[in-house]
């Protein structure tokens, strides 16, 4: 539609006509307005799924809009899509006013690390922090890629530059604490651990990996205890039987005991939650599996239904519900899944029938896999704190 304006002006354009035009422009107007603004929500509700159908959407519009750009490798490293994401940062940064960008530099360094190319990530992120030598999160990630490289003398430099940059970061102290204590320096590893649990913003998962630490050290009644602190009974079982194995074990393969029956959000220096994958208000979903929550469309703006997946009888899983109908079950999950997207976002779900003692027939409704069994716990404890069931799953 063509807007003419009903008489001459002298003075500048007719706003319908420029509106018009503006709308017109790839990434700009009403419809680039509201795919950002969508984007930004649904990333901020760690709906990441839909937030990568948003940023789509809006790089589709206009390939030269790096915040779209951005936002869309961002998101897909959350979900667990990385290797797309590096494709998509090597293509745009062919681009000759792309090719030296520092923020796009360090965002590919960390999709490199998260698709599991260390090598290749440790040499651009090296040349990043060249550029940007006050981004703790650039050493801080390549600190991650020398420990996933089995460079772990480079891996404490890194991660102590990035702690000279922020000194109180939890996430550095944690990968740092991990990569000193596999590396043999138990005592150093727990010290910093011991700091990190005592800030205001410490999380289950950095008590439970000083309690890994204290089991290492065959202290098992402090492991105990930190377990006692924050997980459920049974996890509590399972955590202890885990750390008597541990105890037992020489120091030589306690690591790779750790990376063969992990316990905690993160057992090993890896690549920690609240940096490369899913911020850790949200349960990080394990990579290179499809992501089963229902998203909002851009297109249609309608949700889709839940499809129930079968999820791996070896998996981390927990349980939501049991309901009389599959019907209720589905009800109920939707329910939720809507009331609780910042806990479930990235999970799939399964509606499952198991017969009870009786002849009645119940649907169970579980949500996983979970990367480890403290990551659930932590889960099930934020749904608890909602008034909300959740029993843990474990193979």
């Amino acid at each position: 539609m063509v807007l003419v304006s009903a008489c001459e002006t002298d003075g500048g354009d007719d706003p319908a006509t420029v509106m018009e035009e503006a709308d017109m422009e790839p990434g700009k107007g009403a419809v680039g307005d509201f795919l950002r603004t969508a984007a930004i929500t649904s990333q901020g509700s760690y709906n990441y799924p839909a937030a990568v159908n948003y940023y789509q959407s809006l790089y589709s519009r206009d390939p030269n809009n790096m915040e779209a750009l951005l936002g869309l490798a961002q998101n897909l490293r959350y979900i667990g899509s990385a290797p797309q994401a590096v494709t998509m940062l090597r293509e745009a940064m062919l681009q000759e006013a792309w090719a030296d960008d520092a923020v796009l530099r360090a965002e590919l360094g960390k999709v490199l690390v998260a698709s599991g190319q260390t090598s290749e990530a440790i040499a651009s992120l090296s040349e990043t922090s060249l550029m940007i030598p006050d981004d703790w999160e650039v050493f801080s990630v390549l600190g991650i890629a020398y420990d996933l490289n089995g460079d772990s003398e480079n891996a404490h430099i890194s991660y102590r530059k990035a702690l000279a940059i922020s000194p109180n970061n939890i996430s550095v102290i944690n990968n740092l604490a991990l990569s000193l204590a596999l590396s043999g320096a138990i005592d150093a590893g727990i010290d910093l651990l011991v700091k990190a649990a005592s800030l205001p913003d410490a999380v289950v998962h950095i008590r439970q990996n000083l309690a890994l630490m204290y089991a290492m050290k065959g202290d098992l009644d402090r492991a105990q205890a930190l377990a006692e602190r924050d997980l459920p009974p049974e996890m509590v079982e399972h955590n202890v039987a885990f750390y008597q194995q541990l105890g037992a074990t020489g120091s030589g393969d306690q690591a790779a005991a750790i990376q063969d029956m992990g316990v905690t959000a993160a057992p090993v220096p890896t690549v920690d939650v609240t940096r490369l994958e899913a911020p850790s208000e949200a349960p990080a979903p394990v990579q290179e599996i499809a992501v089963g929550p229902a998203t909002t469309s851009p297109d249609d703006g309608e949700p889709s239904t839940i499809a129930s997946a079968s999820l791996p009888a070896d998996s981390i899983r927990i349980e939501l519900g049991v309901y009389s109908s599959r019907e209720r079950a589905t009800a109920g999950l939707t329910a939720l899944r809507d009331g609780h997207v910042d806990l479930l976002s990235g999970l799939q779900f399964e509606i499952s029938d198991v017969e009870d003692a009786g002849s009645d027939a119940n649907f169970v409704v579980m949500a996983g896999p979970l990367a480890s069994t403290a990551m659930a716990a932590d889960l099930c404890t934020k749904l608890h704190s909602r008034q909300e069931e959740c029993r843990l799953i474990i193979p």
